[in-house]
């Protein structure tokens, strides 16, 4: 028994030691993706509501300096009503089909004029079909499903989408494949909508929308820092970053949770905030959890070019944290191939201690917030997890699927590249 009880005291020490806290990365994705949260995009305050907690949690920890960091960004927002109804029938937003990100506010019946394919394919049918309409009641063209365009047809679409053509009062584009929001920052001149096409029926003659959606040029937001001080070389920072920000809400009904993407990443960054306020680091380390990324990687842009407070030169290494839910099929190091030593010795570290099945290398990528610092020089990567989660981009993707299959073991990767560096 003395012996059990030795091991058993012996594992716990162990897991206190090493920090990471799956519980409290559930209870903080659960509390992220929550309604009250509204998406953390720019209805209702999500955002900021989102970068209070944030603050707060990091406020708790000892030897911590917390500040905000904030800025303005344009974006387009649906903060009201979002009805599509195709006859009769009202199709679900966010589920049966999205509006373009930069729709603009739009109202009305309109008589459908179901297009095909072949109109864009060269330029004589797709005059042939803008002559033969250019004089008709404004409608609301519909697409049907498209294959993948070249470059000569997605220009005359664009043309179709511009406005310019006085007939079309909006455009229907139907898919067979998923649907994928993002955020606008400029509103276009007609509304345009993405639909399943299994949803929207093939004999509609009449589509009536209601879509409320306000532009505000300044939107007030703010990214959120944490420092520790080193305990040993306190002037060379190691940064970890995650965005916290999400796309929000598409209309009073539809919200998009972004329980992966990224209420998981910024629950990695708190969870590491924890363990170093209990086991202060030889290097001072930075942590930023940025907004605005799903707007175009703005929070983070804004930092390294208008705003470092604490000082690119003195980086020694960033880490950025995205897509942390899963991790079956292992981890991605965006960066792995132009930061190679680096990847080396994570890769050792993972080939000595078998957490992730693979550790993968891409080379250079601006897709998520390390593309900035990489630009100006900082060594940094930026990490997912791979693995079968079914959502991304749309409303989907909530606290209750996340699996957290490889959080721990990632936790623990992270941290021994952190004491390796």
């Amino acid at each position: 028994m003395k012996k059990l009880s030795f091991v058993f005291l012996s594992l716990l020490f162990i897991a206190n030691a090493f920090g990471q806290d799956i519980n409290y990365a559930r209870k903080t994705i659960d509390k992220l993706c929550s309604p009250k949260y509204n998406g953390r995009g720019y209805v209702n305050g999500g955002d900021a509501k989102a970068s209070v907690f944030i603050y707060k949690e990091l406020k708790k920890l000892k030897g911590f300096t917390v500040q905000y960091q904030p800025f303005a960004i344009a974006v387009n927002t649906f903060p009201n009503k979002m009805e599509v109804t195709a006859n009769g029938k009202e199709l679900e937003a966010g589920t049966d089909y999205i509006v373009a990100p930069e729709c603009p506010t739009a109202k009305g019946k309109h008589k459908l004029l179901w297009v095909n394919y072949n109109v864009l394919q060269s330029q004589h049918t797709y005059d042939s079909f803008v002559l033969a309409n250019k004089n008709t009641t404004p409608v609301f063209v519909v697409l049907d499903t498209l294959p993948q365009l070249s470059k000569e047809e997605r220009e005359r679409l664009k043309d179709l989408q511009s406005g310019k053509q006085s007939f079309v009062a909006g455009l229907a584009q139907l898919t067979n494949g998923k649907l994928t929001w993002s955020v606008g920052s400029v509103q276009d001149a007609i509304p345009q909508l993405t639909i399943k096409a299994d949803k929207f029926p093939r004999t509609a003659q009449e589509i009536e929308i209601k879509i409320d959606a306000v532009f505000i040029e300044r939107y007030k937001t703010q990214n959120v820092i944490g420092f520790i001080k080193g305990t040993k070389q306190p002037d060379s920072i190691i940064a970890l970053t995650a965005h916290y920000d999400h796309l929000g809400r598409m209309g009073k009904k539809t919200y998009f949770p972004g329980a992966n993407d990224n209420a998981s990443g910024t629950a990695m960054l708190l969870d590491m905030a924890k363990h170093y306020s209990k086991n202060p680091p030889e290097y001072s380390i930075l942590f930023i959890a940025f907004a605005a990324e799903e707007a175009g990687l703005i929070g983070s842009n804004y930092y390294v070019n208008a705003d470092p407070i604490y000082p690119l030169d003195k980086m020694k290494f960033l880490i950025n944290m995205d897509l942390m839910a899963t991790g079956e099929k292992g981890i991605m190091a965006v960066n792995g191939l132009v930061f190679e030593e680096e990847y080396k010795t994570l890769l050792k570290i993972n080939d000595d201690k078998k957490y992730l099945s693979t550790v993968q290398a891409r080379g250079k990528a601006a897709n998520s917030d390390h593309y900035w610092f990489a630009e100006k020089g900082v060594h940094c990567f930026f990490f997912y997890l791979m693995g079968d989660f079914p959502s991304y981009h749309d409303p989907g993707d909530k606290a209750e699927i996340v699996p957290l299959t490889k959080y721990e073991e990632t936790f623990r990767l992270i941290n021994d590249f952190i004491n390796h560096l």
